[in-house]
C-alpha cells in the first residue's frame, strides 16, 4: 500500500507501473493505493489545516505537484506524492484501460483505484522497468536478478 507514493521520481513510478501491467496480465485485477491530497497530512503541509500535536514536517518539493519531501538533505530524506482522483486515473490510463475507485469508509483518505485489462506494453520498455526493479544493491551489494526477471517475462509474451 502506498508505494507509488513512496517513489520519489515520475520516472521511477512510471518503472514501477510497467512491471505491475505486465503483470496484471497474470491476474484479474490490480490494486493500487495512492496517498490522496485530502490526506490530513498533506493539508497540514499546505497550511490549510491546523497541525496536531507533533504536525507532519514537510515540504512541498517544486519540481511536481502533490510531491513532499520529508528531512530534506539529510541521509533519511523521503517523498511522498500525494494524488488527486483525476490526476491518478490519467497517470493509470496509460497502463490500464479499466480503472474502477474502491469505495472507502469516510475516515479514510487514500485513493484506490482497482484495474484491469492492462494495456500491452512494449518489450523494450518493459525491460527496462524490470532491470530498474530488479538491478538492486542492498547495503551496497548489487542483487542482479534482472536476467532472470526478463528471461521469465519473456516466456509470457
Amino acid at each position: 500500500q502506498f508505494v507509488i507514493s513512496s517513489i520519489g521520481s515520475a520516472e521511477d513510478r512510471a518503472q514501477v507501473l510497467t512491471t505491475l501491467a505486465a503483470l496484471g496480465r497474470l491476474a484479474k485485477q490490480v490494486v493500487i493505493a495512492v496517498r490522496s491530497v485530502d490526506d490530513v497530512c498533506y493539508q497540514q503541509v499546505l497550511g490549510k489545516v491546523n497541525a496536531r500535536k507533533g504536525g507532519y514536517l514537510g515540504i512541498p518539493d517544486a519540481t511536481e505537484p502533490g510531491l513532499i519531501v520529508t528531512s530534506a538533505g539529510t541521509s533519511r530524506q523521503k517523498f511522498q506524492k500525494y494524488y488527486g482522483e483525476e490526476e491518478f486515473r490519467g497517470v493509470l490510463r496509460e497502463y490500464f484501460t479499466d480503472i474502477r475507485q474502491a469505495a472507502l469508509e469516510v475516515r479514510d483518505s487514500a485513493l484506490v483505484m482497482v484495474c484491469s485489462k492492462p494495456r500491452r506494453m512494449a518489450w523494450a520498455s518493459l525491460s527496462k522497468a524490470l532491470r530498474f526493479e530488479f538491478e538492486l544493491s542492498i547495503d551496497g551489494e548489487k542483487m542482479d536478478r534482472s536476467a532472470r526477471a526478463i528471461e521469465v517475462f519473456s516466456s509470457l509474451r
